[in-house]
């Protein structure tokens, strides 16, 4: 089985989530490569094209912020459908996009005028929300819903394989100061792990610290970047998430696999 394809466009979906159940999606990536800040092992894009922490020297191949009022107008204008929630995610990290504080501005600007009754939201990997105004931009969105796949330093770096000067704790100090965030984890095993008992108490530890709203965890079940990934036995995720619940004062929600 291959990974999933880049979208193809700046706006996309109504995509059916486990998570946000309907959502539609922006892209602020390019369409024909994958630009983010993390080359994550498990990504069902697969590996990175462009690793970036922040796209200034990519911006010809990246929308402008009138191109997504543009394009998120003209689609909520057609739809026969209105989505729970309208969610910065795409093709790669989307607060690594040079102008991401105005791109939030303009869509919950379009949001309130056309359906207020809408949701915002954003899947980020937190690696610039340690610069105050993407952390303030990301804190204007509803639903903040950031990645935390390691408890340490040497799990991050072979997980996520971040571009160079990002800093694991520099994103865990972010987090701390970012109420009301969701985190979401993905665990896996196989070629490479960070499910260990050892990795589990590290990231149990900084959920503690960060003390997010909830904490949402699930395991691959799409072909992740890395081909020697495997999922990790449901009877295993039960076992993190209770661990995780009687630890920490936070809701730790366990998505099984998907349906379809």
């Amino acid at each position: 089985m291959r990974v999933l394809p880049l979208q193809k466009g700046i706006i996309y979906g109504i995509v059916r989530s486990r998570r946000l159940k309907s959502s539609l999606g922006i892209n602020l990536s390019p369409t024909n490569k994958k630009l983010c800040s993390f080359n994550c092992v498990y990504c069902h894009y697969g590996f990175t094209d462009i690793l970036s922490i922040r796209g200034e020297g990519h911006r010809a191949v990246v929308p402008t912020p009138q191109m997504v009022e543009d394009a998120l107008r003209d689609q909520l204008a057609t739809m026969d459908e209105t989505p729970l929630y309208i969610t910065f995610s795409g093709n790669g990290e989307p607060a690594a996009h040079p102008d991401f504080p105005e791109m939030v501005d303009r869509v919950i600007r379009v949001r309130d005028e056309l359906v207020p009754e809408v949701n915002t939201a954003i899947l980020s990997n937190g690696s610039t929300a340690h610069i105050p105004e993407i952390r303030e931009a990301i804190l204007r969105l509803d639903e903040p819903i950031m990645k935390l796949d390691a408890g340490d330093k040497e799990t991050f770096l072979k997980t996520n394989r971040p571009a160079k000067g990002v800093d694991f704790q520099q994103i865990v100090d972010a987090y701390c100061n970012m109420p009301g965030i969701t985190i979401q984890t993905c665990l896996f095993t196989g070629s490479i792990s960070n499910s260990e008992d050892h990795q589990i108490d590290a990231w149990i530890k900084q959920v503690e610290l960060i003390q997010p709203k909830e904490v949402q965890v699930y395991t691959v079940d799409r072909p992740p970047a890395d081909s020697g990934l495997i999922p990790v036995p449901q009877e295993r995720m039960h076992e993190i998430v209770d661990r995780a619940t009687s630890q920490t004062n936070n809701p730790v929600v366990l998505y099984g696999p998907r349906q379809t």
